[in-house]
């Protein structure tokens, strides 16, 4: 994975974050995506279905 950084202007201030781009492991990748889930399931509260 690479991360370029962005930049942006808010307000007139600078500033910027990373874009998380594949480096061609499919395998590497979709574990760091279910990491991302996983963080999101525990940071985000339950959403009950309808």
């Amino acid at each position: 994975m690479s991360l370029p950084e962005r930049s942006y202007v808010v307000n007139r201030k600078q500033r910027n974050f990373n874009l998380y781009r594949p480096t061609g492991n499919e395998q590497a990748q979709e574990a760091l995506r279910e990491i991302l889930r996983e963080l999101c399931r525990a940071e985000m509260p339950a959403v009950p279905d309808r």
